[in-house]
């Protein structure tokens, strides 16, 4: 809830799931990104739909993405769409306060792709915005690096042990190189032995047929990805 005394109303908004507002005998029920305004002067309730935020996808957060040769790549932004979305804005900066951009461009999808990201460290985030012009609010700001890959990194060492299902849990187990980082489905696995084991728990999967990338990478670009299709009961 907040107050604005320059409009001089008060105002509700729900993000996420449902709620009830009364005011003066009247209730309105509502929904994700749904407003309720109250003038102070009066026992009035107004609702106003909002426009929401996307839900960055990719590149993900901590993402490493190598780049061959010298040469910067295009790089696939993407997020969720937002059903009363007319439009994206995608920002791109250096820092995490986004004071320099990078990269600043409206968009009528909800993916693109962006050349010309030098090596470094970025982030991103995206906004929604309606027919009139009007702005969501930030997105979740996703960090990732653009690395340079050497022309011999080739492959490196990725073995999996079996995997093994915990109900809609499934545990990995398995040694890449030492000093290696492991993404798995985008996720990055946040302990890896000193000899390159690696034991991880997935987040909850969804019933049914689904395919899990594990990618093991090291700091010379060096990369081995491999694919596991698993049926969830």
């Amino acid at each position: 809830m907040k107050k604005d005394p320059k409009a001089q109303h008060d105002e509700i908004l729900i993000t996420k799931g449902n709620g009830t507002v009364e005011r003066g005998g009247k209730t309105l029920q509502l929904g994700a990104w749904e407003m309720a305004k109250m003038k102070p002067d009066t026992l009035g309730l107004e609702k106003v739909k909002e426009i929401g935020p996307p839900t960055p996808i990719s590149p993900a957060n901590m993402m490493p993405i190598f780049a061959g040769g010298g040469e910067s790549k295009p790089i696939e932004f993407s997020w969720t769409p937002m059903v009363n979305a007319k439009g994206y804005r995608l920002q791109v900066s250096r820092n995490p306060y986004f004071s320099s951009l990078a990269v600043d461009r409206n968009v009528t999808s909800s993916a693109v792709m962006v050349s010309g990201l030098d090596e470094g460290p970025y982030y991103w985030m995206v906004q929604s915005f309606d027919g009139g012009g009007k702005q969501s609010i930030e997105s979740e700001k996703n960090r990732f690096t653009v690395i340079a890959k050497e022309k011999d990194a080739g492959a490196i060492a990725l073995d999996l042990d079996p995997l093994i299902q915990h109900g809609h849990v499934i545990e990995l187990t398995g040694k890449t190189e030492a000093g290696a980082r492991v993404m798995v489905n985008g996720h990055e696995v946040p302990v890896i032995g000193g000899d390159g084991t690696f034991h991880y728990f997935m987040p909850p999967m969804p019933t049914g047929e689904s395919v899990i990338t594990i990618t093991a990478q090291n700091s010379k670009g060096g990369v081995n990805t491999q694919q596991e299709k698993v049926v969830i009961q």
